[in-house]
């Protein structure tokens, strides 16, 4: 079984932050990340963008 870390954070908490602050939580992150890895536990991660930057895909199930 692979697990994911999912996390939201509201912008303001984000972008409120100093560099330092931020990459002091990343690499909290990845210290998990780094863990969950090592025991072969992990799928693929990434920092997800805001959520202004966020695009919706439909289909119909007639495109399958």
């Amino acid at each position: 079984m692979l697990y994911a870390i999912l996390a939201y954070h509201e912008e303001e908490a984000i972008t409120s932050r100093t560099v330092q602050e931020d990459a002091g939580l990343m690499d909290k992150l990845y210290a998990a990340h780094d863990r969950i890895n090592t025991a072969g536990k992990l799928g693929p991660a990434a920092r997800l963008d805001f959520a202004g930057t966020a695009v919706t895909l439909r289909g119909s199930a007639d495109a399958r």
